[in-house]
């Protein structure tokens, strides 16, 4: 499994010029809703190049599709993304693969009573656990209660994430 950050802070103009060219007509209209697509556009870049090498193809010549909750999908290999702050992680793997980045803040009162601590850090790395538990499986953020725990054949992995961020990932195993 291939688990990388991107600091968007750090894209060139040059990243974004490329990147920006090898998204597809819905990509662009899908980001041209965002307040911010920056982000959106760097995971995407950042996913295709990582693609690139396992699927031995051009990174423009990957085309995602999206599953039933919106997840992205590439035929011959499994990835995730996602952003926060001014963070984006990309996972790629041979098994159903799900990760969550979150930037720490204040813990609203009542996710800090589902969850039994206010304290960002120890919240918010057991919300991307369960986050990523989630995206592995493709299951909807509605169904969030039955992932808050370990579950058989996933695998969840707290990631060494920059100052002020938490991270994991959720690899299904065979």
């Amino acid at each position: 499994m291939d688990v990388r950050f991107f600091d968007v802070r750090q894209v060139r103009e040059s990243q974004i010029r490329q990147w920006s060219q090898w998204l597809t007509l819905e990509e662009r209209q899908r980001m041209a809703r965002y307040d911010a697509p920056l982000p959106h556009l760097c995971a995407r870049g950042l996913a295709r190049e990582m693609l690139a090498q396992v699927l031995h193809l051009a990174p423009e010549e990957i085309c995602f599709t999206y599953g039933g909750q919106g997840k992205p999908l590439v035929e011959g290999a499994y990835f995730n993304l996602s952003h926060s702050g001014a963070l984006v992680l990309c996972a790629v793997s041979t098994h159903p693969v799900g990760v969550d980045v979150e930037q720490l803040r204040p813990v609203m009162p009542h996710l800090a009573r589902r969850f039994g601590t206010d304290d960002p850090t120890v919240f918010f790395q057991h919300w991307t656990e369960t986050e990523a538990r989630l995206k592995c499986c493709g299951a909807s953020v509605g169904a969030w209660r039955r992932f808050t725990q370990p579950i058989e054949g996933l695998t969840v992995t707290q990631l060494a994430a920059p100052a002020g961020y938490a991270a994991a990932v959720c690899e299904q195993q065979d």
